[in-house]
């Protein structure tokens, strides 16, 4: 994953969002304001909780290690279905 697409974990709730989706949330809600540190879940939307610090975005190491294995994974499947073998190498014609 890169990072804008880095899984950002709540700390009142299950839920992740990739931290783009996160930013452009939390600039949602900032309405003329001139600070916003938490925001509530998008999910959850329990307005008591702050469930996200934008200051100190925790990463969901759990999840975004999911995600590259199963990028991985989808990649050696395309490979697969278009005739490539990872042990091939590929040669300029």
């Amino acid at each position: 994953t890169d990072n804008q697409r880095l899984p950002i974990k709540s700390a009142t709730c299950a839920h992740s969002l990739c931290e783009e989706c996160l930013d452009d949330y939390h600039a949602s809600l900032m309405n003329g304001r001139s600070t916003l540190r938490y925001v509530r879940c998008p999910q959850c939307n329990d307005k008591t909780k702050k469930a996200f610090d934008i200051q100190n975005k925790v990463v969901d190491f759990f999840l975004r290690e999911y995600i590259n294995a199963e990028k991985e994974e989808v990649g050696l499947n395309v490979l697969n279905l278009i005739g490539f073998a990872p042990s091939m190498e590929l040669t300029a014609g």
